[in-house]
């Protein structure tokens, strides 16, 4: 950020929110998915291996 000329304060504040969320501070559990769904959240793994063809040139 900084040698593509960003503020230094939002530099800063960008460096203390990734450190915050690297230590932990965003480890949230919810149950919003099985509730929205109505069924447990799967891994993006789980995702990837069912939506491939998706993504799988012709």
């Amino acid at each position: 950020m900084a040698h593509h000329r960003a503020e230094p304060a939002a530099v800063e504040t960008a460096v203390t929110g990734m450190s915050w969320a690297r230590a932990g501070g965003n480890a949230v559990l919810t149950d919003d998915v099985t509730t929205i769904l109505g069924r447990p959240a799967t891994t993006f793994t789980t995702w990837v291996e069912d939506h491939r063809d998706a993504f799988t040139p012709d």
